[in-house]
């Protein structure tokens, strides 16, 4: 094994895992399995591929218990040759805590190298503050996330507010980083953002890396998936041509996202011809049968030749309505976060053992998950990258769908779903 990520939620352990796989690297993304006990380092690093993806699932839970998974994920590693913590390009979720627990679990001698840029869509860094198509991260729609608003673009704000005894954190450019890092003996405990607005800046930051490395072992790094891509030059990762996936209907989307790009994207593929399916709060108290009742509706839509959309909202005012009516009907607003990609996972599962599912497109990695658990899997391996962001992925042991595709909640433009479609 060469390089471990690890990722707080899945759609995004996806999005990174493919900047390998479409160099042709072998990639898989696994969800941690907390109960599994330990293993040793030999153990742990048996039978993998080059690149492991590990998907903590710890966006939304606790400050203590995703720094104890991160670095519990990189100590049952410990033997890789590289670390990299993915982080939300937005920063949403534990980052201090996630990017302390990888320093304890893996520690360096050095400090901790933070590239959270993504030009390619429009995520940059400037002077340590985050900023999205040039907007600061507290000004943009990610400030009013329903689970994990974003209230400031200063990095090092983020990461002090994140975890309990957080790192120190310092700024460099990519042409400063290197003399940075050459200097830093000592630094274990210290975080280093760099900052990023173009392409060329990311790949100037791993040639900092590189040449502050020499012959010596890396330091651990973190960013989202546009500084991933840059990894398999540092870790003299062999790259070969690429599976191309053929994609073809019939077509199931499942939004479980409540980002408004996500629903203005669902809402433009139901206007464009695809049949929508609305799951009403009732069925979340009976996932079993009211996953059968849904399951006979997209079957009926595919016989007709028909492209299927299962949602439960199409717009985001309409979350609080849907999570009062799940309310009076026993399921509390704390526990609609995990049930309604469980009662998703069940309608897929249904579905899947009675029909065929061309490709099946999950926005939302919390619905991904549920689908996964249904589906009696716990990893993921990623082919191609159709349209940046977006991720054309197979389930190991699974036939029926062929692919998933999935995509993080707040990216692409509104026209995205309809393209995949083919609409």
């Amino acid at each position: 094994m060469k390089l471990v990520v690890i990722a707080d939620d899945l759609t995004g352990a996806l999005d990174t895992g493919v900047q390998f796989a479409k160099r042709g690297i072998a990639t898989e993304v696994r969800l941690l399995d907390a109960e599994e006990e330990p293993r040793s380092s030999g153990e742990a690093l048996a039978d993998s591929p080059p690149v492991v993806v590990v998907d903590t699932e710890s966006r939304h839970i606790s400050r203590g218990e995703a720094r104890a998974r991160v670095r519990d994920a990189a100590r049952r590693a410990a033997g890789a040759t590289g670390f990299y913590k993915k982080t939300d390009s937005t920063l949403r979720g534990n980052i201090g805590a996630e990017l302390a627990g990888l320093m304890e679990g893996c520690p360096s001698g050095l400090p901790l190298v933070f590239a959270p840029a993504f030009p390619a869509l429009k995520r940059t860094t400037r002077g340590g503050l985050q900023y999205v198509d040039g907007v600061p991260l507290e000004k943009t729609a990610f400030a009013r996330d329903s689970l994990n608003p974003v209230t400031t673009a200063d990095i090092a704000c983020i990461i002090a507010a994140t975890a309990e005894a957080a790192p120190e954190v310092l700024g460099a450019t990519p042409g400063t980083l290197a003399g940075f890092l050459r200097n830093a003996a000592g630094g274990e405990k210290t975080v280093v953002v760099v900052d990023g607005e173009k392409e060329e800046d990311l790949a100037e930051t791993a040639a900092g890396i590189r040449a502050a490395a020499g012959a010596g072992a890396l330091p651990l790094m973190a960013g989202c998936a546009g500084f991933a891509a840059y990894l398999p030059e540092l870790l003299d990762i062999k790259t070969s041509e690429p599976l191309v996936p053929g994609l073809s209907p019939p077509f199931l989307a499942v939004n479980g996202s409540r980002n408004p790009v996500s629903l203005s994207q669902v809402r433009a593929v139901r206007d464009a011809g695809a049949e929508g399916i609305r799951l009403e709060p009732e069925i979340l108290a009976a996932p079993r049968e009211g996953g059968k009742i849904i399951a006979e509706k997209i079957k009926d839509l595919f016989r007709r030749k028909q492209e299927a959309l299962l949602y439960n909202i199409l717009h985001a005012e309409e979350a609080d309505e849907f999570t009062r009516l799940a309310a009076a009907r026993g399921i509390q607003e704390e526990e609609v976060h995990h049930v309604l990609p469980q009662t998703y996972g069940e309608i897929v599962r249904c579905l899947a053992g009675e029909a065929t599912i061309g490709v099946l497109v999950v926005f939302g990695g919390d619905t991904l998950v549920g689908i996964l658990k249904a589906l009696g899997k716990s990893s993921v391996i990623p082919v191609a990258e159709i349209f940046p962001g977006v991720v054309a992925a197979r389930i190991p042991g699974v036939d029926n769908p062929p692919y998933i595709v999935t995509k993080a909640g707040g990216f692409g433009g509104t026209e995205l779903l309809r393209k995949i479609f083919g609409l």
